[in-house]
């Protein structure tokens, strides 16, 4: 559903379940990068933090680079 990718948030954030690919995202902001099993959450907050975050993905290895 449409609705789904705007107000899925919390349902999203708490599924464990394999969505066939590692989903990477924002717009949650998150004390660190996540790496999660079937998702990487990089929204640490620039605009509050100062803190800015990028992830390099290669096959399955997953870098955390933060300023």
């Amino acid at each position: 559903m449409p609705a789904d990718l705007h107000w899925i948030r919390k349902e999203f954030l708490g599924d464990a379940s394999d969505h066939g690919v590692t989903v990477i995202h924002g717009h949650t902001i998150v004390p660190r990068v996540q790496v999660r099993t079937n998702r990487v959450a990089v929204d640490t907050g620039c605009y509050l933090t100062g803190e800015l975050s990028a992830v390099r993905v290669e096959r399955t290895a997953v870098s955390i680079l933060t300023s």
